[in-house]
């Protein structure tokens, strides 16, 4: 029998059950993995394609070396390293922060019944998502067949 009271027991008048974060944490850390390597892949290939091009001496985007600078390019290219892993680890850091909060949030939503406010949620979200993934993709074609000459090749 509960009269509302809890007789010295702290427990026995909870009611809110404690959510299990094992699988919302697995998940954050797989999706904070996921768009780590996709950034060191995009990152890679720049880096790749800038090395390229000063091989072949194009320096459009690269700009020129000056000779009273070296020593300075060379100080920067012993800190790259260290600025890269850091940069790395802080922004895993951030991600994973990120990702835990909304992961967590939608397994309690989703465990404790409450699925109908995030089908709200992504009725309110996917469409505006869609709209606007739409507009890049119309931009797209239309500044290459409409507005550029010879498929986008001539301005």
């Amino acid at each position: 029998e509960d009269d509302g009271q809890n007789n010295g027991d702290p427990t026995s008048s909870l009611n809110f059950p404690i959510p299990k974060l094992v699988r919302p944490y697995l998940f954050a850390v797989f999706i904070t993995l996921i768009v780590i390597v996709l950034q060191l892949l995009v990152l890679l290939a720049n880096m790749r394609r800038n090395l390229l091009q000063l091989f072949r001496g194009e320096d459009c985007e690269i700009p020129r070396r000056q000779r009273s600078r070296y020593v300075s390019y060379a100080s920067g290219n012993i800190h790259f390293a260290g600025y890269f892993i850091g940069y790395l680890i802080w922004g895993f850091i951030l991600i994973a922060a990120f990702s835990v909060v909304i992961c967590v949030a939608i397994d309690a939503f989703i465990t404790f019944g409450n699925v109908r406010f995030v089908e709200k949620i992504l009725q309110k979200v996917i469409p505006s998502v869609l709209f606007v993934l739409f507009k890049q993709y119309l931009n797209k074609i239309l500044a290459q067949y409409v507005f550029l000459q010879h498929r986008g090749e001539v301005l």
